[in-house]
Parts: C-alpha cells; sequence; structure tokens
C-alpha cells in the first residue's frame, strides 16, 4: 500500500497518540516464537479427542453405520426437490419502498443482471480446537478455545452443559486469525468440555485442515437476479431483486442474517427512490453458511456496482458519471435509504474523485485504448461500497492505573491478529498523556476481563475502543480531583502532558503522574472526601450502526489464448470515519483485498451431485499466494462518526467488501470488446477461455 504516514505530533488535533503510525507493540511474541495457541497447551495426562464424521451427505445414523438416504446437493433445485430436509425453504424476507412498479413503467432502460457468489471457505492459518480441564474440588471447568472472544463460548457452555456461568471459565490463547470462521462456537468444544467432566482428566480436540474445510460454516453462497430502472438523464428510479441463499443443513444462530444484510445494502452509496428485495434461503445437505469476513456486504456491493456499470453501457455514460449522478449527496446524510439502512455520515464524490486520482485513470485508459488496438483483453473497473459496522451491540473495558502508576486495560473485544493491543494503548496513552509503554492491554480470559461481546463485523473501533475511551477519561476524571487538591488548584486549570499534572501556566507546580496514583491507594494520604482506588469499568452502545464506504478501482489483462486473468493492479481509497492508527488500518485493507482478490480469482467450495465436498484440502481449494498478489495502492479519507465519541468506524472488512467488485467490472471491462460474455465469480483460466472462445463461461 503507498499510505503516506504522518508524523509523530503533527495531526492538526493536537493528539500525541490517536491518529499516528504506530509500529504493533504486541509482535514481539509472534516474531520469536513465544505465542501460545491452543494446540500448544498440553497439562499432564490430556487426552486427545478424534471426531469421527459421516461418510454421506445425508443418511439415517444406526448404531457404528448408516441408512444412506436421497441428497440436495443444488441450491437452485431445493425447494423443488422431492427430498425434505424436512423443510427445504428455511428463510422467507421481503421488503417494498416505494412505487417500484411505477418506476420500471416510467424507466428509459432497464438494466438486468444475474449474480452469483460462490461458497468460501475462510481457512484461517490455525484450525479450530480447545482444550478443557475440570477440578471436581471447586467444581470449575476451564476451557481454552480457538475462538474470537471469551464470553460467548462461555454462556453457550454453560447453557450446553447446565452449569452456571461461574463455575466455568473460557480462555482464548494466542488465536491465528477467524475471519468470522472463529465466531461460532464448534459442538466438538462442548464435547470436549463434557468428557473433560466425565473423566476428570484433560481433554484436547484440534481439527485437521480437511475438517476445518469441510465442517468449518461457509461464507457467501449467493445468486441474486437484479433489475435497475433507470431514467432518461441517467438517475436511478427504482431495484428490485430475488436472492436464492444457499444455507445448508441447518441454521446457526447467524445464518439468516448474512443474505438480509445483503438484501438491505444491495442499492450501495446510490440513492434509489423505490427498492424490492425477496430473499429465500433454502436448505442444502451441505456445511451451514454464516459470518465470513464482509458478512453479506461484500455481495452487496457486487450487485450495486454491477447494475451501475450496466447502466453506464445501457444508456451511454462514463462509469464514474453515473455514480456521481446517483450518490446520496452529503446534505441529505444522515440518510435512510429506501430498505431500512439509516447511514449516519458520508460524502461518496470526494471519495471516487480520489480514486480516480490515486489511479490516475485518464491515463490508464490511454493505455487500455493501445492494449486492445494490439489484441489484449484489458479491463478497467471501478466500485464504490458502504457498509455497515459496530451493529447495535455494546461492548466493555476496564482501566486501571496500579499505585505505582502503570495502566491495565482489560478488555472485551478480543484481537486475533488486528494489532488491537497498540491501538487500545494508544487511545487510553492518549487520554492518560502517557508514553505507550506505559499501558498493558489484557484480553482473553473470562474470569479477568469485563463480560464483553467480542470481536466481529469491523466492531473493535467503533464500539471496544470508544469504551476504553470513556474508561479512561473516568479514571483521570478522578486523578483530577485528587491533583486539584493537592495543587489547591480548579480541576479546569491543571495540564496533563509527560507523565505528569501541573497548573496550566504553572509548570513548576506539579506532580508526577505515579505520586498520584500511589496517594489514590493510600488512606492515610488520599485528601478526605476522595474515593479510593484508580479503576472503572465502561459499557458502551451505539444505538445506530456506523457505515463505512470507500470507492475501489481494478485493472486486469485476460490472456485470450489461454483465458488467464492477471489482475495488475488493486487501487483502495477507504473511509472509516476517524483513523486511530494508518499503518494498522493499512495491514486491515492489504489482509482484506488479498481475501477479496481470492474470492474474485479461485476460491471456491465446491460440492458433486451426491452432496459430497470436492474441494477437501488446500490442494484443490485454491487460496492466493503472495507471488499472485497484485500491486496495491491505498489512501484514507475520513469523515467522523457522530455515533460514537472518537468519530470511529470499521475497517476490518473494507477490502474484502471494494475488491470482489471492483474485479468483477474490470473482467467484464476486458471481455466488452468481444460482446460481454456472461462470467461468474471465481474467474477462473477456464471459465474465461469457454468464454472467449465459444461465449459460455463453463465451470472448473
Amino acid at each position: 500500500m503507498t499510505i503516506r504516514p504522518l508524523a509523530p505530533g503533527t495531526r492538526h488535533d493536537g493528539s500525541r497518540w490517536i491518529g499516528q503510525p504506530i509500529a504493533r507493540v504486541e509482535d514481539r511474541k509472534f516474531v520469536r516464537g513465544a505465542a501460545r495457541y491452543v494446540d500448544e497447551l498440553t497439562p499432564p495426562r490430556t487426552l486427545h479427542l478424534a471426531v469421527v464424521r459421516s461418510a454421506h451427505a445425508h443418511a439415517r445414523v444406526r448404531r457404528v453405520d448408516y441408512d444412506p438416504l436421497p441428497a440436495v446437493a443444488d441450491p437452485q433445485t431445493a425447494r423443488s426437490s422431492a427430498v425434505r430436509l424436512p423443510d427445504n425453504e428455511m428463510l422467507c424476507w421481503d421488503r417494498t419502498a416505494g412505487d417500484v412498479e411505477g418506476a420500471f413503467r416510467a424507466a428509459a432502460a432497464v438494466v438486468r443482471e444475474h449474480v452469483s457468489i460462490p461458497r468460501l471457505a475462510p481457512a484461517p492459518m490455525e484450525t479450530r480446537g480447545a482444550g478443557a480441564a475440570y477440578d471436581p474440588g471447586t467444581d470449575q471447568l476451564t476451557v481454552w478455545v480457538s475462538a474470537q472472544d471469551p464470553h460467548r463460548p462461555r454462556t453457550l457452555l454453560a447453557q450446553a452443559l447446565g452449569r452456571p456461568e461461574e463455575r466455568v471459565r473460557v480462555i482464548t490463547p494466542d488465536v491465528g486469525g477467524g475471519f468470522g470462521g472463529n465466531g461460532h462456537m464448534p459442538s466438538e468444544v462442548i464435547l470436549t468440555a463434557l468428557l473433560a467432566m466425565r473423566y476428570v482428566r484433560p481433554v484436547k480436540w484440534i481439527e485437521d485442515r480437511t475438517a476445518n474445510l469441510q465442517t468449518g460454516y461457509h461464507g457467501r453462497g449467493l445468486a441474486v437476479d437484479v433489475e435497475a430502472a433507470f431514467a432518461a438523464d441517467r438517475r436511478l428510479l427504482a431495484m428490485r431483486a430475488s436472492f436464492l441463499a444457499d444455507l445448508g443443513a441447518y441454521l446457526y444462530p447467524p445464518t439468516p442474517l448474512m443474505p438480509i444484510t445483503t438484501a438491505m445494502l444491495m442499492t450501495g452509496t446510490h440513492h434509489v427512490p423505490a427498492a424490492e428485495a425477496r430473499v429465500v434461503g433454502v436448505a442444502t445437505n451441505r456445511s451451514p453458511t454464516g459470518p465470513y469476513r464482509g458478512a453479506g456486504r461484500p455481495e452487496a456491493a457486487l450487485i450495486a456496482e454491477r447494475v451501475m456499470d450496466g447502466g453506464a453501457r445501457a444508456l451511454a455514460i462514463d462509469p464514474i458519471e453515473i455514480r456521481k449522478r446517483n450518490v446520496i449527496p452529503p446534505d441529505r446524510i444522515p440518510f435512510t435509504t429506501a430498505l431500512g439502512m439509516r447511514f449516519d455520515s458520508g460524502d461518496y464524490t470526494p471519495t471516487l474523485e480520489r480514486l480516480v486520482s490515486l489511479m490516475d485513470l485518464p491515463r490508464r485508459r490511454e493505455a487500455q485504448a493501445r492494449a486492445r488496438a494490439a489484441g489484449r483483453l484489458s479491463g478497467i473497473g471501478i466500485a464504490l461500497y458502504v457498509e455497515h459496522a459496530g451493529a447495535r451491540l455494546w461492548e466493555s473495558a476496564a482501566v486501571r492505573v496500579e499505585p505505582d502508576g502503570r495502566v491495565v486495560v482489560r478488555r472485551g473485544s478480543n484481537s486475533h491478529g488486528q494489532g488491537h493491543h497498540t491501538v487500545f494503548a494508544q487511545v487510553v496513552a492518549e487520554v492518560l498523556r502517557l508514553d505507550l509503554t506505559a499501558v498493558t492491554i489484557e484480553q482473553g480470559d473470562s474470569a479477568v476481563v469485563p463480560r464483553g461481546v467480542g470481536t466481529f463485523g469491523s466492531r473493535s473501533m467503533s464500539t471496544g475502543a470508544p469504551a476504553a475511551f470513556l474508561a479512561a477519561l473516568r479514571v483521570k476524571e478522578k486523578m483530577s480531583r485528587i491533583a486539584a487538591r493537592l495543587l489547591e488548584a480548579s480541576e479546569d486549570d491543571l495540564a496533563w502532558q509527560d507523565d505528569r499534572i501541573a497548573v496550566r501556566g504553572a509548570p513548576d507546580r506539579g506532580v508526577p503522574f505515579a505520586q498520584v496514583a500511589s496517594i489514590a491507594y493510600d488512606a492515610a494520604r488520599l485528601p478526605a472526601g476522595l474515593e479510593m482506588g484508580l479503576e472503572t469499568t465502561e459499557y458502551f452502545r451505539m444505538t445506530d450502526p456506523v457505515f463505512p464506504f470507500g470507492a475501489y478501482g481494478a485493472i486486469v489483462d485476460i490472456d485470450p489464448e489461454t483465458g488467464v486473468l492477471k489482475v495488475e493492479e488493486i487501487f483502495a481509497v477507504d473511509n472509516a470515519g476517524r483513523i486511530l492508527n494508518p499503518w494498522l488500518a493499512e495491514g486491515q485493507v492489504f489482509g482484506g483485498i488479498v481475501q477479496g482478490f481470492g474470492e474474485a480469482v479461485c476460491e471456491e467450495f465446491r460440492y458433486d451431485e451426491f452432496g459430497q465436498p470436492r474441494t477437501n484440502t488446500l490442494a484443490d481449494y485454491a487460496m492466493p499466494r503472495a507471488a499472485e498478489v497484485p500491486l496495491l495502492h491505498g489512501a484514507f479519507l475520513e469523515t467522523p462518526s457522530p455515533n460514537n465519541p472518537l468519530g470511529t468506524k470499521g475497517i476490518g472488512e473494507a477490502g474484502a467488501i471494494g475488491t470482489p467488485a471492483a474485479i468483477a467490472n474490470a473482467v467484464a471491462d476486458a471481455l466488452h470488446p468481444i460482446g460481454n460474455p456472461h462470467v461468474q465469480m471465481p474467474y477462473t483460466p477456464e471459465k474465461l477461455w469457454r468464454a472467449i472462445h465459444f461465449g459460455k463461461p463453463g465451470r472448473p
């Protein structure tokens, strides 16, 4: 990524740490091999659990054998299949706003698109696993689990085992990635805990890669037919879409949310007065689906941006201009879309213009013209996206200043690779005007950290960081009262800087930070009437989600002889409200782009006609390698959110949302000179070769 970092101390708002490109403070143990994952925790006398999987997609289980049954393998025919599971239609949701039929009757042009998004496997570096130990003397069950937070697994374990939550302790040690796949606790964790209690010995379960690919829930798995009505002035009048979601064999609690989220965001950043969406989710004899990085938003961006490119072709207008003409204007935001999403803040045209500048788009189009003249299939694609983050859930953080002046932050949101230790330390150090090394972050132990919701859906910076910010402010207020009494000054006259609290304008009248902390725990020295201790826990909840947004571009080249797609460059302009650490945000965008790139060019979890999985190893399930990743360019803009005190939104899923849509539009643009044959992701060489030579996309 080519992002110009800010030098420390140069932010216009006077921030010392917030907004600064600080290197990750937690990486030393990882690069030195000192991290500890679940599989490395093996107490003496540990029993190892192995789970035997069914050899059949659909069968009745007998005593150590199966009675095979016909399987529902194709979501397209699931509703009409004679095989019932028992009800092949597990989800039905629809919403209509405005005069959709009237808009289509009045349209100057109607664009129709079919969009199919394949199933994807989250495939984190660390597969799922758990360890459990039971102490009958204290009736205490301790479970170590690779998960995205400790408290949701604790609640589920307590419910499943019929135990009080205080008798269950869950620890999430270092976790090697999640991408949503570790957000749901697998049933094997319950089995591990149950066996530990039965045998009164430690029990450990670690799945192999095949089990992770087959039995962990998958993402995406959606087919959409969408229509858009455009007026003669190239403005969108209405959109309507029919969604068919492959939900798998049964529903996890979040499973229905993904296709509904897609439907509600299908209008993207555009002002669409009327819209209609109908979602049908079908049961198949496949693994269930659930949240995977982006969780419904990449699908929505792909739908909205394929429609905009289709409109540009149908109405003979530049793809940039048709978007500028249709984006929601900033003076209309906060804005509630036709399908019910309320955007908190946004200014989409400058983001699009920044993308044009970053891409040097006029020069790129000149180069494309020369490439096409030479017989190459060269494509340029752009895409806008908007997503929702933070949800309507709360998060917690506790801040404690120790008597020696050290600061400990215990947080409910859980890092599994994002760099949260660094950015949470930045937030708290900013409030207390301390050096970053004075702040220690603790996470992942339900017996230590306050009850929290966890890390998913780009929510840590919009809910978790504000909770830490508010907790630090409460501690600062307590310390200010003590310092003001010691210095015989008003709290409003105090200045905090360089580990010292002084009277503003009289730097000699001051007291060290650590001295105030020491006095707070010493009843003999604490001024009368003040509360002892320096610790507080805050729970922060946004009443409405936040909506990060951005603009992405891709440049591709397709070899007409082999069908090989080369994604040469990807450009990203992201607006996630206030950026707390540009380097960490850059890392999140980079990782998301690579995952979105994989979705577009090679990844697909496939089944055969009998419901048997065909992509059981990483030799079969293709993931992008480092040498295949295109050149990346990026930039950030800031439009703060009014929904939390830091103005933050979220950046963890941005790259995975904007990238597939940009690549899809670039591929369609590359194929346009030969009639624009319809090809669905992933854009494998065979698909593209068949499309080029026979006008048919084919299947790998």
